[in-house]
């Protein structure tokens, strides 16, 4: 059981393929189970009877299915085959983004990276994202976004300069 952090996921199954899905919504109470959890191995064992809002499905050959970000979920390969998948991030994923972000930082700090965010951040500012929802949305959460000592990387260190733009456009 996981999560691709902060990307939706399009995967596709080909030839005879035949894959089970569990997956579930990201809500707060998922995600404090599943970070509960963390670095463990059978996660989904652990907590299928805990977890909220669980569907399971199934792919077969041609079959594509889209994971939000933030959904967790577990896949079983019940016949193998050709899977052949797209990850990608939006900026009008930010919230999720920035709640997953802190989560991930809190329980591995020595895994966090900023450059995802950082890039999310951007491309809200390039886009014009309505200023008062973007700013709604990361000053609940700066002083612990600003907290998380990325050591890993320095370049990876959320950059002030990206507050700045924020400030700057909500003027």
């Amino acid at each position: 059981l996981h999560i691709d952090f902060g990307m939706h996921v399009l995967s596709t199954v080909f030839d005879s393929c035949i894959k089970l899905w569990a997956l579930y919504p990201p809500t707060p109470s998922n995600l404090d189970l599943l970070f509960e959890v963390s670095g463990r191995e059978q996660k989904l064992e652990q907590l299928h009877g805990k977890l909220e809002g669980g569907v399971f499905a199934i792919t077969t050959g041609g079959t594509t299915i889209h994971l939000p970000p933030g959904w967790l979920h577990a896949t079983y390969n019940v016949e193998g085959g050709f899977l052949v998948g797209t990850a990608w991030e939006n900026y009008q994923d930010l919230a999720v983004l920035l709640d997953l972000f802190l989560r991930e930082a809190d329980a591995h700090p020595e895994d966090a990276e900023y450059s995802m965010v950082i890039r999310i951040c951007e491309k809200a500012i390039e886009h014009n994202v309505q200023p008062n929802g973007l700013l709604q949305t990361i000053c609940p959460l700066w002083e612990a976004i600003t907290k998380v000592d990325c050591t890993r990387k320095k370049q990876d260190r959320f950059p002030t300069s990206v507050w700045r733009k924020f400030e700057q456009q909500a003027g």
